[in-house]
């Protein structure tokens, strides 16, 4: 009977683990995403973040900030200016959000949309990093 309860026991922490992998994001991972990464480096110019497994992290001394329900910001925590922008756009159909994860990574998030994909913008010209 005492062998019963800690298989059951086991058994439970196993799914509770499980699940809560398929929830969270952490250290560039994010469940369920698997975004084509279209580039081999970031632009020239490009400040205060980096190339992650799943999309963009945010460099140390710097923020995200969200301009609007599809373009985005990366500001220096120091003196608030902005360095570096960008969003994320549908292809065809649909729209796409940028959203940042709780391992710090910036994603864009598809609504309904047809190849979502994640730009940044340097000196006017826009490059396409990630396609969701």
């Amino acid at each position: 009977m005492k062998r019963l309860g800690v298989v059951i026991l086991l058994a439970s922490l196993l799914a509770l683990v499980s699940c809560s992998r398929k929830t969270s994001s952490t250290g560039g991972e994010t469940a369920g995403l698997h975004p084509q990464l279209l580039v081999t480096s970031l632009p020239a110019g490009v400040e205060g973040v980096e190339l992650a497994r799943t999309g963009l992290h945010v460099i140390k001394g710097y923020q995200f900030v969200k301009d609007s329900d599809s373009t985005f910001a990366i500001a220096r925590m120091s003196d608030g200016q902005h360095v570096t922008s960008g969003g994320c756009g549908c292809a065809v159909t649909g729209g796409c959000e940028p959203e940042m994860t709780d391992g710090g990574i910036i994603i864009c998030k598809a609504n309904d949309c047809t190849d979502c994909g994640l730009r940044l913008t340097v000196a006017g010209a826009n490059t396409m990093i990630f396609k969701y």
